[in-house]
């Protein structure tokens, strides 16, 4: 499944969905990732206007994401 992301919400929302559906607390999420689980709860609830894009891609991650940076100008993709 392809996820169109175009705000820092769809992230969050995208990263509770998919931690539930591991069936992983928040601070299972957060070990396994080396971080601490209030940063998880920041990022799934998007209290913060901005975050650690290393951190962010390291959660994404370990959840199974792939990430990829599509060029909308590239037209042979």
């Amino acid at each position: 499944m392809n996820t169109k992301i175009k705000t820092s919400k769809e992230i969050s929302t995208l990263i509770k969905k998919k931690r539930r559906q591991k069936k992983l607390s928040q601070s299972e999420l957060a070990e396994s990732c080396g971080l601490g689980r209030r940063f998880v709860s920041e990022l799934e609830n998007a209290t913060k206007n901005r975050y650690d894009l290393n951190l962010a891609l390291r959660v994404l991650q370990r959840l199974g994401f792939e990430i990829i940076a599509k060029d909308k100008e590239d037209s042979s993709s």
